[in-house]
Parts: structure tokens; sequence; C-alpha cells
């Protein structure tokens, strides 16, 4: 797979849209990567493998617009293969913004610590935000990012991207 056929693009049925996954670089290596998230139609969630890349730009948003003044937590369910490489030499980082012009709230994310052949939710202890109460636009614009080590890395699992609303 070439570079230029690297990105893909979220099915239209999905409920969180995850509309970027990876980068293969400028190699020919490429990546096997796609979208995942639970549909619509089936309910059932189907994680995706990222088995080498040499960075990392997952992109999403949600379906719905959210609840003006309510509280939410983003998580990622993740896992790493056996054979998963590359992560340890930088961490990730997960952003949460409310609206195209919100702002940003970030979390950093160290992969290694993620056991191998285990589902874990990441960041530990949840990335939580707050819908204005005055927000024009209140979609969710969420991400999972590793950019700057440019080195190979592989055998990371996405199960799923989940959004929760808090309790007062």
């Amino acid at each position: 797979m070439s570079s230029k056929e690297s990105d893909h693009e979220a099915e239209p049925d999905e409920i969180l849209k995850i509309e970027k996954i990876a980068k293969a670089g400028n190699s020919n290596r490429g990546a096997s990567a796609s979208h995942g998230a639970e549909t619509k139609t089936t309910g059932k969630c189907q994680r995706k493998e990222l088995r080498q890349v040499c960075w990392l730009e997952v992109k999403g948003s949600s379906p719905e617009p959210l609840s003006k003044g309510a509280r939410y937590a983003l998580s990622f369910k993740i896992s790493l293969t056996e054979n998963n490489f590359g992560w340890e030499e930088a961490p990730a980082f997960m952003m949460a913004k409310v609206g195209k012009k919100g702002r940003a709230k970030w979390a950093r994310i160290n992969l290694a610590d993620v056991e191998e052949n285990t589902e874990m939710e990441v960041p530990f202890g949840k990335l939580r935000f707050e819908v204005p109460s005055n927000a024009e636009d209140t979609i969710l614009n969420f991400g999972l990012y590793e950019l700057w080590n440019g080195g190979w890395k592989g055998g990371l699992l996405i199960h799923e991207a989940v959004v929760e609303e808090m309790p007062d």
C-alpha cells in the first residue's frame, strides 16, 4: 500500500465516526489500518490493528451534538499484540474538543504501559471535559496521536472510542 492509500475513511453508519486512523509514511511498507467503531446496523464493535505505521493519527467525531452544560469522559479501548514494537519510544496523546473552534483538552498516554493481549481503557482515569452552556457547536471532535517519534511502530489494536456522560 502506498502512502497515498493509507488514509481510511469511516463508514457512514458508524456511531462514533473515526475519520482517519494512520499514516504509512513515505515507504512501501504500508499500514494495515482502517476505522473501527460500533455500528448502528450491527451493534458490534470491530477492532482494528495497526500492524506497521510511521505515525498515528486517529480522528473522529460524535454523530449527534452533545448536551450543553453537561460533563463527559472520553477514552479509547485498546490493546497491544505480543509482537508490538515502537510504542516505548514516545508517548501518544489523546484530544477532546467540543466544536470545531472549541478549546482542546489533552491527555498523555504511555502505550508502553499497556499490557499485551489485555484490553485496556486509556487514558487511565479518562479524559474529562465539559460542554460550554453557550456553545453553538456541540459536536465532539476527538483524536489519538503519535506523530513526533518518526520511528516505525506496530501491534496496536484499537477496539473502540467511548464517550460517556458523567453524573452531576
